[in-house]
C-alpha cells in the first residue's frame, strides 16, 4: 500500500527532510512505449523488406500511422506486416517493476542508513494445534504450529519475524483490492520457537531465530515445544440442543503449574488419542478464541 510507506533516515534524522514520495508503476510494454512516442520519431521495417521513417501519429486499432515531415506523406501499414519498429532519440521513464522513489533535502552525509515501513496485503497467519491423549485418557501433548501464507509478491529473506494475535482495526479502505488482510496481521520486523510478548493490547510472538518466507509459499513453523498437561474427560447433555446425543470435551487450564501457561492464538485444535496397536485417530476437532494463559 503506497499511501502507507514511511521513510526515515537513521544515519542523519535532523538532516535528512522528505520532500516527495512517488510510487512509479507506469510499467514498460509495447503499449505504452508507442503511447510515450506518439509524435516522435520512429523507423519501421516491414517484413517485405522495406522502410521508412516519420513521426508515430497513431497505433490504435490494427495499424501503425507514421507521417513524414518532410514532405508531409502519411504512411498506414497494417501491424502484422510490420517486422520490427526502432524507437529514436531521448529514452522515456518506463519501468520494470513497481518503485518507489523519494526526492530528499539531505544536510549530512550522501550514503546513508535508511528504514522504511509500510503495510503489504497478501501475508497472513493461523494457528493450528495437535493434542495426543494416551490410552487413560489422563494427559494430553499438545504441540503448536504457526502457518504463514504468503502471496505478497515478495520473497522475505532471513527475515526477522513477529506475529500479532488480535483483531487489529483498520480504517475502512476505498478499494476492495487492500481488504485482504485478515484478524490476525503478520508484520516482518528481528528473531528455534516463538517468544510472546505484549504489544499494545495484543499478544505478539518473535520468531527467536530468521527465516526466509518465500512468495507463494505456505511456511509452518513451531509455536512452541511439545507440552505436556493433566486433562479431565467431561460428559454434557442438553436436551434443547440436541435430545439424542451426548456432547463429549476434553479440559485442560492453560497455566504453568499445568505444563501450558503461553497465551494461545486462535486457531483449530485437532485432537488425536493412542490406539491398543500404538498408532493414533482422529477423535475430533474444535477451534479455540485467542485464550490467555
Amino acid at each position: 500500500d503506497p499511501t502507507s510507506v514511511h521513510f526515515n533516515s537513521r544515519s542523519a534524522p535532523d538532516r535528512t527532510v522528505g520532500l516527495e514520495q512517488n510510487f512509479v508503476y507506469d510499467l514498460v510494454s509495447d503499449e505504452r512505449l508507442f503511447d510515450r512516442y506518439l509524435d516522435r520519431e520512429v523507423q519501421v521495417y516491414t517484413r517485405q523488406g522495406g522502410s521508412f521513417t516519420g513521426l508515430l501519429r497513431s497505433y490504435a486499432g490494427g495499424s501503425i500511422i507514421v507521417e513524414s515531415p518532410g514532405d508531409g506523406r502519411t504512411t498506414v501499414v497494417a501491424r502484422p506486416e510490420v517486422e520490427s519498429i526502432v524507437l529514436t532519440g531521448q529514452s522515456v521513464d518506463l519501468v520494470t517493476r513497481p518503485t518507489l522513489v523519494w526526492r530528499l533535502w539531505n544536510g549530512g552525509p550522501s550514503d546513508q542508513d535508511v528504514e522504511i515501513y509500510y503495510l503489504t496485503s497478501g501475508v497472513s497467519w493461523h494457528a493450528e494445534y495437535a493434542g495426543v491423549l494416551d490410552k487413560d485418557e489422563k494427559t494430553l501433548d499438545l504441540a503448536a504450529w504457526v502457518s504463514l501464507d504468503n502471496h505478497s509478491g515478495k520473497t522475505y529473506e532471513d527475515a526477522s519475524l513477529k506475529v500479532v494475535a488480535g483483531t487489529i482495526h483498520r480504517a475502512a479502505q476505498p478499494r476492495p483490492k487492500f481488504e485482504a488482510f485478515q484478524d490476525e496481521r503478520m508484520a516482518m520486523a528481528a528473531a528455534p520457537g516463538f517468544q510472546a510478548r505484549e504489544f499494545f493490547e495484543y499478544h505478539l510472538y518473535a520468531l527467536e531465530r530468521r527465516t526466509t518466507v518465500r512468495d507463494r509459499e505456505t511456511k509452518q513453523l513451531s509455536l512452541f515445544p511439545n507440552a505436556r498437561t493433566a486433562v479431565t474427560k467431561s460428559y454434557t447433555y442438553d436436551a434443547r440442543r440436541d435430545p439424542e446425543r451426548v456432547e463429549v470435551s476434553i479440559l485442560f487450564q492453560n497455566r504453568a503449574a499445568a505444563g501450558l501457561g503461553m497465551a494461545l492464538p486462535a486457531g483449530v485444535i485437532r485432537l488425536y488419542k493412542e490406539d491398543v496397536d500404538g498408532g493414533v485417530g482422529l477423535v475430533g476437532e474444535d477451534r479455540i478464541e485467542h485464550t490467555p494463559k
